[in-house]
């Protein structure tokens, strides 16, 4: 018994750690380059010039979403992006910072006066807000943000809600295998 007590203390257990860490920098990755272990400043001079900037171009995710914000915000859209990672919500801030949307962010760090008096500003129907980012720590029971209408698929339930006027569009962001 001791023996496998060792095995799972010793060598195995640097095996599963790396293992986490490498499914935990991929899924990084997968998210925004930005959030990876990796140098962004490195890759940066190996990269051709190009007229969007990195934070846009070496994300596949965000460079879509550059092409459809501008479009739903000349439609009148109210947009509620949810995020499991705040590192995500921080690249979209300096994302939508630089796009100049005005924005909302709840996350797990909002005080509870706070996380009330976001979700009024954004529901307001004059709200100048575009866009509510949310994360998961913070999109529990008492968000109801019913004032956005276009939604990706883990704020749908978020948006689906008592007070609800408009017909909610859900976007999907995946992947398709390049093979």
């Amino acid at each position: 018994m001791t023996r496998v007590e060792d095995n799972l203390g010793g060598i195995g257990a640097v095996k599963v750690r790396s293992v986490h860490n490498s499914v935990m920098e991929l899924r990084n990755i997968c998210n925004h380059p930005y959030l990876s272990q990796l140098h962004v400043e490195e890759i940066e001079g190996h990269l051709p010039r190009h007229y969007l900037p990195s934070i846009v171009r070496l994300c596949g995710k965000l460079e879509m979403l550059d092409r459809l914000l501008p479009k739903l915000k000349a439609t009148g859209h109210r947009v509620l992006l949810f995020s499991t990672m705040t590192r995500l919500l921080d690249v979209m801030e300096d994302y939508l910072v630089w796009k100049k949307y005005q924005y909302l962010r709840l996350d797990g760090h909002t005080s509870g006066h706070e996380r009330g008096a976001l979700i009024d500003r954004f529901n307001d129907p004059d709200s100048p807000a575009f866009i509510f980012l949310l994360s998961i720590r913070a999109g529990g029971v008492g968000v109801n943000l019913q004032a956005a209408d276009t939604v990706d698929l883990q704020a749908q339930a978020r948006a689906h809600r008592i007070g609800q006027k408009k017909e909610v569009l859900v976007l999907r962001l995946e992947t398709v295998s390049a093979h």
